[in-house]
């Protein structure tokens, strides 16, 4: 949440260590993570001062690019993430390995209400970490952290929201990380989903790793390329 553990006494200059190797995300997921993160810069592993995120090493491991998917509104993101549930479902992925992180109260209740008119149970990720469980999984930013998913959707990404509105220029690094943490839940598939509306662009943090993304547009219920 931003702090430092300098500032709780806990001295560790000296005695850190760089972990690169990346095993959780395909090689695809974590290029577009990295892309959003390295234009910032971030207290390094000593804490003693900032710098930009090192290039990991990659896995080996190669995926699908994650979906980048324009809608017209926050019932047609609901829209999209709810058909795609149902495909992964019937291709046989274990609904627990499935995890919808809403960057805001609005987009999870309206993909919780569509969800509920499936035969899909969905809960709270703190209510069931359990990944071989039968419900699909809605979280926050912060509860998913420290758990991965085959699949994950995060929807909502637009300004106002991601970052939230107000937000010091300062913290937009701090943001930046939030979306990191969220983007690497995903091992496999990665869906990220906005709609435009007045007040409320998409965020600006999109441009920063759309070119490592396969984006389309969800239009009237169906998948198009985005022109």
């Amino acid at each position: 949440r931003g702090f430092r553990l300098v500032d709780a006494g806990v001295a560790i200059t000296g005695r850190s260590y760089f972990l690169k190797k990346n095993y959780r995300n395909t090689k695809e997921i974590l290029r577009a993570g990295h892309a959003l993160v390295s234009r910032y810069e971030f207290a390094d592993s000593d804490e003693s001062e900032l710098v930009r995120p090192i290039e990991p090493d990659y896995a080996s491991r190669h995926g699908a690019k994650p979906a980048l998917v324009k809608c017209k509104s926050v019932e047609d993101e609901a829209g999209y993430v709810v058909a795609m549930i149902c495909l992964l479902c019937a291709n046989s992925v274990t609904p627990g390995q499935i995890c919808v992180i809403g960057c805001n109260k609005l987009v999870r209740e309206e993909i919780k209400r569509l969800l509920g008119q499936t035969e899909l149970p969905v809960i709270e990720l703190r209510e069931d970490v359990k990944v071989d469980s039968k419900n699909i999984k809605i979280s926050t930013i912060e509860s998913a952290k420290g758990h991965e998913f085959h699949t994950v959707f995060i929807a909502g990404l637009v300004e106002g929201v991601m970052p939230p509105k107000g937000t010091d220029e300062a913290e937009i690094p701090r943001e930046v990380a939030r979306l990191y943490v969220a983007m690497t839940r995903a091992q496999e598939f990665l869906h990220l989903t906005y709609s435009n509306s007045a007040g409320f662009p998409a965020s600006r943090f999109l441009i920063d790793f759309q070119e490592h993304c396969d984006e389309k547009a969800f239009v009237n219920g169906k998948l198009k390329e985005l022109s």
